[in-house]
């Protein structure tokens, strides 16, 4: 009966094991053959069978050449588990295990690998007086519900930074005293779900490449239940600090994030930054604060179904300093909120050397103070349009877009609205209306000149009303579109 564990040898060519268990109806169990991690040579298949025989599941090389597979039993009853090897090989040394386990939530916690075939920033090296920042991820079986981070045994003036885990990784900060001594220390990290009543603790388990073979798996692996955590003895010559945003960005908008550098005398070097961990739909880029420069700016966009959320960012920075180092910015607050303003860009010709209207409607979503400036961008090769201003009762803005003799004939369908609104002294930038349509026609040819009619000698019996500019413009663009 269940659980067990079932132990044997395919020990000839085209030898095939059978072994009977016993099961209860809806009991599910997972079913892990051990051969290849343990250095066999046997390539196991894996099938579970009903009392008549029929074929209910199995599996081949799921992990690796090993075999796995989850299994929910359907009834009360006996069953059979068949292994054999993929290419019906055998002999003395083709041994293997099959372990059958209940299914329980579980979660194992370590550092993402960050390069390939590499050991770097698997452990944690503190600048005295400084920050180290890495990742923690969370690998879930079972399990979904948020993790309270906490780590015991930091060396002395050492202390942790983390929020808790609800998705898959967590920025950490690492922060040393000034007077922190030179130390290091073999550390748990525990994460302890926020339920009390979810039964799992999740522990640290990081695997070490030891060999490498290029681009194949690694031929030797060691697994380790710690973190290695130190105080490096040099301190690092710079700090880094995040000007906090006073302004959200916006979904489907941009944001330029300014990042501090405090350097010690005589570091003049660059420093190359790179955020640690990037919120839900956002997008960020590399940038570097140059040579005895103290700032610079890493640009953040926001996808249009980014999360509207805060969320704690961080940025790392590293400089050759006699080889790589790397030190954190504190956490700071990036809020993602919904756009102020959408628009959508009616579709409009224009003549080549001629200028045309186009109307884009907006939609007021969120009120603001004062004017807005509004770029009309992804225009056609030498086709322009001045910059206008709205407001957030405007309804509707006219670009007059001037299409000049070289601009390409055909439909061009890459307009987009750049909106930038000034919140608390800084600006909040909206990229709204993509997929605007803009044709362009070659001038119509020159007709002849008809004679000229006769003025009429009544006046009309009812005089128009006059059109305003708006509709002069719509009724300009018709025109245009029938030609």
């Amino acid at each position: 009966s269940l659980p067990v564990a079932m132990n044997g040898v395919i020990g000839t060519k085209g030898d095939i094991d059978f072994f009977k268990i016993t099961a209860k109806k809806d009991q599910t169990f997972d079913f892990n053959v051990y051969a290849r991690r343990l250095r066999s040579p046997l390539d196991p298949v894996l099938h579970i069978f009903d009392a008549a025989g029929k074929v209910l599941g199995g599996n081949d090389d799921n992990q690796g050449p090993d075999s796995y597979q989850r299994f929910t039993f359907p009834a009360d009853g006996e069953y059979t588990i068949r292994i054999y090897d993929h290419l019906h090989d055998g002999g003395p040394e083709f041994v293997y295990r099959i372990e059958s386990t209940p299914v329980a939530p579980s979660v194992t916690l370590g550092i993402p690998q960050i390069t390939q075939n590499s050991q770097e920033r698997q452990t944690i090296v503190v600048p005295r007086g400084n920050r180290y920042a890495t990742l923690i991820r969370a690998t879930r079986a079972d399990f979904g519900g948020e993790l309270k981070l906490s780590i015991d045994n930091l060396p002395q003036g050492v202390t942790m930074h983390a929020d808790v885990i609800k998705g898959d990784v967590v920025p950490v900060i690492f922060e040393a005293a000034a007077d922190a001594p030179t130390a290091g220390a073999l550390v748990d990290v525990i994460g302890t779900p926020t339920d009390a009543n979810a039964p799992v603790r999740a522990s640290f388990s990081q695997t070490i490449d030891l060999v490498y073979r290029n681009n194949d798996p690694p031929y030797y692996t060691a697994t380790v239940s710690k973190l290695a955590v130190a105080v490096a003895e040099d301190e690092a010559p710079f700090k880094l600090s995040v000007v906090q945003p006073k302004a959200p960005i916006v979904q489907g908008g941009s944001m330029q994030l300014k990042v501090l550098a405090e350097r010690k005398a005589g570091f003049t070097g660059p420093i190359n930054l790179a955020m640690l961990l990037n919120p839900p739909g956002i997008g960020s880029g590399g940038a570097t604060i140059a040579e005895n420069a103290s700032e610079a700016t890493i640009t953040l966009s926001a996808s249009g179904d980014a999360a509207a959320a805060r969320s704690k960012i961080c940025v790392t920075g590293n400089a050759d300093v006699n080889g790589a180092t790397w030190v954190a910015s504190p956490f700071a607050e990036l809020d993602v909120a919904a756009p102020f303003v959408g628009a959508k860009i009616e579709m409009t010709a224009a003549e080549q050397g001629k200028t045309a209207p186009v109307l884009v409607n907006l939609e007021q979503k969120t009120p603001f103070d004062g004017k807005a400036n509004v770029k009309l961008v992804g225009l056609p090769p030498n086709a322009t349009a001045p910059e206008m201003e709205i407001t957030s009762a405007d309804k509707s803005i006219v670009f007059d877009v001037t299409a000049d003799a070289k601009t390409p004939v055909g439909q061009h369908n890459a307009l987009l609205c750049i909106v930038t609104i000034v919140k608390d002294g800084e600006p909040i930038v909206h990229n709204i209306g993509q997929g605007g349509v803009l044709r362009v026609d070659a001038p119509a040819p020159v007709k002849a000149v008809a004679a000229a009619t006769p003025a009429p000698t009544t006046a009309p019996a009812e005089t128009e009303k006059p059109l305003s500019r708006l509709d002069k413009l719509r009724l300009e663009a018709k025109k245009a579109m029938k030609q």
